[in-house]
């Protein structure tokens, strides 16, 4: 960018000058941070929180379910019908995942081409994948203290690949183990035991298989039928044929396959364990050797039945290494030969044939046996860029298995603006938190690590487990603080000039915190956002994100308004919308799981919900013009004893922003204060007010005395609990009316300020069983307030404004300048139902 030569350098140095020029240049530019220091874009809805950082205080964003990380499109993964592509992977597709079983891949997103990393295990197998790719390894200084695990990106294990360890360097990062991949057992032509013996010392010329004697007695159990041919005069050996045994071989693709070319046909590799494990068991009771030591080999003329032994191990959740030699005779090169060595896992023995079983004698437990089992990153390798795809999938360890059984992982926008907050305000306090000290510690907080380590300006800072610390001022710190409801007060006391609060996965952090940390937001540069998915219709992040502290207007952010902003999974570039079609037409657009996983909306009202959250949103964020001919209409509900009374003003289509909240004032006073506000409507408006009063217990008395003021004309009194002049078919009472009215008002072009106690009123009551009669029941006052420990008042004033009709006022111009019907969506000219 023009005039940021200085602040794009590739090596910048921690001076006092070089910090101000970045804080000078990036201050109100996050978007031109991420592209010039931290080296990345960001999405367009990310650069718009950014940008609106700059001005509002509290900036909620609730989206669809996040990505998963990259790999080459060719890179194969694990399915129940084999080995696939992962670029051929689509949701719904079954991968398997480290505990063996198999998982839905719930995401696919496409990357375009991506650089690309071969990560080449220690065991001599490899996959691609790129930079960002999230692994999940444990290192040697997790192991040498017992704690567990954690997720890491590509470049991250690349720079950490090895720890000293002596004269040598040792491999820093351990992968999880997999357990034996859950295959469904397959119907195949030939038994695995005897397929194995056949792969180890059958001869295709012949059409039989020369065995010891021993192991000719175990073959017995495993078929039907055996004829014993001549043994060549040697004691111990038997030349065995099996009746139809070699017709089979023949439509496996073996017939006439000589030493060096046999191979493990494809069915057999995905067999269930049971299956796979006897297949391994014939090959090694032929083939295989029991060391001394306990050790077990398999030797082979064959690349392509060394690579298949390989794969049946691992898939058996062990680990094979393989070696080769090119074998010399008189000074001739010869045919290669390939060992491999197998270790599996406890319970699981190679071998069937006795004197070989009882070699194989592993001490369980024993750190040298552990140690056979274990799958190090030997290295990580710069290729090619290569066309990537990015899969999420729906097991909770989120891990997945790619080539050669190795199993891989499925915050970025959060760690940035912690890193351009840092760097561009002076003596920042920042507090990070997440839904889990893991999702905080694991994600987040590792994510700001690598966000850091591809910075421009990364030596400006310290990052430690908790802490993330500028060298040249230690004042400026960020911390990741993990959150208990027993100690809220641990995120009290930030009150410096410049405050950042970051919340990820918000929707699972209680209410508590909130409401202790938002005492840190009384500074003017004082910032807080909080992301998440709106897995749950209640709590406080709903709130903040669609519920009462929603700010649903522009320019309508009071004291504790959240903006905040639903971030759709189509919204990202590197989502499929071939997914996003397949959602829809899977679950339709109003269902949950499309409403949660791609639309970044939360679930809809549960079947007792009377009025739905989405009507009350979009009355609130809609501005409606006030017609000229609309009637005032006051309803106004009365707090009993030293309860609050409430009034709210309606005019027609649009409720106006004037409620009005009222505690502990005695009936004269009360009474007195409603004559005021038909004065000032009277004065100041032009407008003759109807006052449509809760006409029971104090309420009579309000009633009485504004008649008596000489308002009489201007009152009326109601009792809600009423049935008189109520269909009963359709309703049980008034109030049940009055609120049915509303709902139907609330579904055409109207107008609701952004008030939350009537966000919350009209969006929680509920309708109660309908009975013999099949009307319309709502929870009364008493039960809503026994559910939800307040009263429904908002909600009730609101209500009582369609307690009774109201005509249009009279129209004082000879030239109505617009046809009625406009306005009453085809109602009766001059009826209350005209001022809907």
């Amino acid at each position: 960018m023009a005039g940021r030569s200085a602040a794009t350098k590739d090596s910048p140095t921690r001076t006092v000058e070089y910090v101000a020029e970045i804080a000078r240049l990036y201050r109100d530019d996050y978007t031109g941070y991420c592209q010039d220091i931290l080296g990345f874009s960001p999405y367009e809805w990310q650069s718009q929180l950014g940008r609106d950082l700059l001005t509002k205080k509290r900036n909620g964003i609730a989206s669809g379910h996040g990505i998963g990380k990259l790999q080459c499109v060719d890179e194969p993964v694990l399915t129940p019908e084999g080995w696939r592509r992962i670029g051929d992977m689509r949701p719904g597709s079954l991968v398997a995942t480290v505990d063996g079983s198999f998982t839905r891949v719930t995401r696919v997103f496409p990357q375009g081409v991506k650089p690309m990393y071969r990560v080449v295990l220690d065991d001599g197998t490899w996959t691609l994948a790129g930079d960002e790719h999230l692994w999940l390894t444990t290192t040697r200084s997790e192991r040498k203290h017992g704690r567990a695990g954690q997720v890491r990106t590509t470049a991250e294990i690349a720079a950490t690949l090895t720890f000293p360890n002596g004269p040598r360097e040792g491999l820093n990062h351990r992968l999880p183990r997999l357990s034996a991949v859950r295959h469904a057992a397959r119907e195949l032509p030939v038994d695995p035991y005897v397929l194995g013996v056949y792969l180890g010392d059958g001869c295709s010329s012949d059409r039989s298989i020369t065995l010891s004697a021993a192991k000719r007695d175990e073959l017995a159990r495993h078929v039907e039928f055996l004829s014993d041919g001549p043994s060549n005069g040697r004691e111990h050996v038997r030349i065995v044929r099996i009746a139809g045994l070699m017709q089979q071989v023949e439509a496996l693709g073996l017939g006439g396959c000589r030493s060096w070319e046999k191979f493990v046909p494809e069915a057999y590799m995905f067999g269930s364990i049971e299956q796979r494990l006897a297949l391994l068991q014939g090959l090694l009771d032929t083939d295989g050797t029991v060391g001394k030591n306990g050790a077990v080999t398999f030797d082979t003329s064959s690349a392509l039945l060394a690579a298949g032994v390989s794969q049946l191990v691992r898939s058996l959740g062990g680990v094979a290494r393989r070696s080769g030699r090119q074998g010399r005779l008189n000074g001739e090169d010869k045919r290669w030969s390939y060992r491999v060595y197998v270790s599996l896992p406890a319970g699981l023995a190679p071998v069937t044939v006795g004197y070989k079983l009882d070699r194989y004698a592993p001490q369980e437990g024993h750190r040298n046996r552990e140690r056979t089992l274990e799958r190090f990153i030997a290295s990580v390798e710069r290729v090619e860029d290569r066309e990537a795809v990015c899969i999420e999938v729906e097991h909770p360890s989120h891990l997945y298995v790619t080539r050669d059984h190795i199993v891989t992982h499925n915050t970025r926008c959060a760690a940035s603006l912690i890193h351009w907050f840092i760097s561009t305000r002076p003596r920042p306090a920042i507090v990070a938190t997440a839904n889990t000290e893991d999702q905080l510690q694991k994600k987040l907080w590792r994510e700001l690590a690598v966000v850091n380590n591809g910075a421009k300006n990364r030596d400006w800072f310290t990052w430690k487990t908790s802490t993330f610390t500028m060298f040249e001022d230690p004042t400026a710190q960020a911390v990741a603080l993990a959150w208990s409801e027993n100690n809220s007060e641990a995120f009290a006391g930030t009150h410096e000039t410049h405050v950042l609060g970051v919340f990820d996965e918000a929707s699972a952090i209680p209410r508590v915190i909130f409401n202790v940390f938002a005492g840190a937001m009384s500074t003017a540069g004082a910032r807080w956002v909080a992301f998440g998915n709106p897995t749950r219709a209640e709590g406080y992040f709903y709130d903040l994100c669609f519920g009462k502290l929603k700010a649903r207007k522009p320019g309508d952010i009071a004291e504790g308004m959240w903006n905040s902003r639903s971030v759709a999974s189509w919204e990202s570039p590197a989502v499929d919308p071939a997914w996003v079609e397949e959602m829809r037409a899977q679950y339709g657009e109003e269902s949950d799981e499309f409403r949660v996983r791609v639309a970044g909306l939360p679930p809809r009202f549960d079947s007792e919900q009377f009025i739905a959250r989405e009507m009350v949103d979009r009355a609130m964020q809609r501005e409606v013009e006030i017609f000229r001919r609309w009637p005032l209409v006051l309803g106004v509900d009365i707090g009993h004893s030293h309860d609050r009374s409430v009034i709210v003003p309606r005019r027609g289509k649009k409720v106006l922003d004037a409620i009005r909240v009222v505690k502990g004032e005695r009936t004269m006073d009360f009474a007195r204060r409603l004559a005021e506000e038909v004065q000032y409507y009277r004065e100041y408006e032009g407008l003759t007010a109807q006052l449509v009063i809760e006409n029971v217990g104090i309420g009579v008395g309000v009633v009485e005395t504004l008649e008596d003021m000489g308002y009489s004309d201007q009152v009326w009194g109601i009792n809600p609990g009423t049935t008189d002049g109520i269909d009963t078919e359709l309703y049980a009472n008034l109030r049940c009316m009055m609120w049915a009215e509303g709902k139907e008002w609330l579904e055409g072009e109207v107008d609701l300020p952004n008030h939350p106690e009537l966000y919350d009123d009209l969006v929680t009551l509920k309708r109660k069983p309908s009975g013999s009669r099949n009307n319309l029941k709502l929870e009364t006052k008493h039960e809503f307030r026994a559910r939800t420990k307040r009263s429904p008042d908002v909600g009730d004033a609101w209500a009582l404004t369609f307690a009774m009709p109201f005509d249009l006022l009279p129209d004082r111009k000879a030239d109505r300048w617009r046809d009625d019907d406009d306005y009453r969506g085809g109602a009766v000219e001059g009826t209350w139902m005209g001022a809907m």
